[in-house]
């Protein structure tokens, strides 16, 4: 197909999409689904993780299909998009593996035999650290960046590439699945903090 032709079928493509013809989704998927694994590959290394980079640009596409709009060759906006979802997918993993180690860390000096913990207290401190593992990703990440690191809720907007007011939400929902699930050891909480 001539590169002409090419870019009119990937713009029928473009205005079918929008509308929501799935037909015209499916065909631009088959066309570049492959390339894409192969380019985001080389960013993540991981075979499941470029498959994860490549779905998240499609998924994006298709929940975004109303005002989806594509300035230039369609192929050179897609492999763009692949690239931006690698490295922002590269920037969380090296945050998170960051706050893994130092909340590893942070854990051990917090349960150090210089400190000596009583059954209750010692109780406590597993109980938050299991909590705060049980949270979903996003407000788990954004409240050990505010409360193990100490960054300003501007500095978390600035590392994970969302709104101050997203940080807010994020920390706001891990406070109350925090304190709804450590009411039972509410006494310790006083004698600890008060």
């Amino acid at each position: 197909m001539l590169d002409s032709d090419q870019q009119d079928e990937e713009g029928k493509w473009i205005r079918e999409i929008r509308t929501g013809n799935k037909r015209s989704f499916k065909k631009l998927f088959e066309t570049y689904y492959s390339p894409l694994l192969q380019f985001a590959y080389r960013y993540v290394n991981s075979r499941s993780v470029a498959e994860g980079v490549v779905q998240d640009v499609f998924l994006w596409i298709w929940e975004n299909k109303q005002g989806w709009e594509v300035r230039g060759k369609l192929k050179t906006y897609l492999f763009r998009a692949v690239k931006h979802q690698a490295i922002d997918y590269l920037r969380h993993e090296r945050t998170r593996e960051k706050y893994q180690q130092q909340f590893s860390e942070i854990r051990t000096q917090s349960i150090s035999p210089e400190i000596p913990l009583d059954d209750e207290e010692r109780d406590f401190v597993q109980a938050v650290q299991e909590l705060i593992e049980e949270l979903p990703q996003r407000p788990r990440m954004v409240y050990k960046l505010s409360r193990l690191e100490g960054l300003t809720y501007k500095e978390i907007a600035e590392v994970l590439d969302v709104s101050p007011k997203t940080v807010e939400s994020h920390i706001s929902r891990a406070l109350d699945y925090l304190r709804k699930h450590l009411t039972p050891y509410l006494s310790i909480l006083c004698l600890l903090f008060f």
